[in-house]
């Protein structure tokens, strides 16, 4: 038991994230970032669907303490930070949310904040992600190498 307990945080993330992902489209708010572009209407809700079934096969291996969910997590945070950070180098959240439908006067009060403007979301992005990888790597050690 402890050694699962060990990994419940991203079986758990995995699960509660899926159903994000399957509501971003109903909720009409289906604009993904997309290696310098953003994904809206069917591309980006087809994009959605995929995370969600990619994140539901990594929250199943993981339960079973296998190493290849390990190794899917890690790859696809990694393959998703780099496509971020290519798009939010090209543009900013204010287009997205833009796209997303948020009215004009929302998006003129989030501009003035200026937290959404320039790099710093890219500089949020990469601070954030830092903890999620090391403890992505203290849980490596409680899975099994056989596949």
């Amino acid at each position: 038991m402890p050694v699962r307990y060990q990994c419940w945080v991203f079986v758990y993330g995995c699960c509660f994230s899926v159903p994000m992902m399957l509501v971003m489209p109903l909720a009409g708010h289906c604009v993904m970032p997309f290696f310098g572009m953003f994904l809206t209407g069917l591309p980006g809700t087809l994009f959605c669907l995929a995370i969600a079934a990619l994140w539901s096969y990594a929250a199943w291996l993981l339960y079973k303490l296998d190493m290849r969910g390990w190794w899917l997590i890690l790859i696809a945070i990694c393959v998703f930070m780099v496509s971020a950070l290519m798009t939010f180098a090209q543009h900013n959240m204010l287009e997205m949310y833009h796209l997303m439908g948020y009215p004009e006067a929302q998006i003129e009060q989030m501009q003035k904040t200026g937290l959404l403007v320039g790099n710093r979301m890219s500089w949020l992005m990469l601070f954030s992600v830092l903890p999620f990888l090391g403890y992505l790597l203290f849980v490596r050690k409680f899975l099994s190498r056989k596949s």
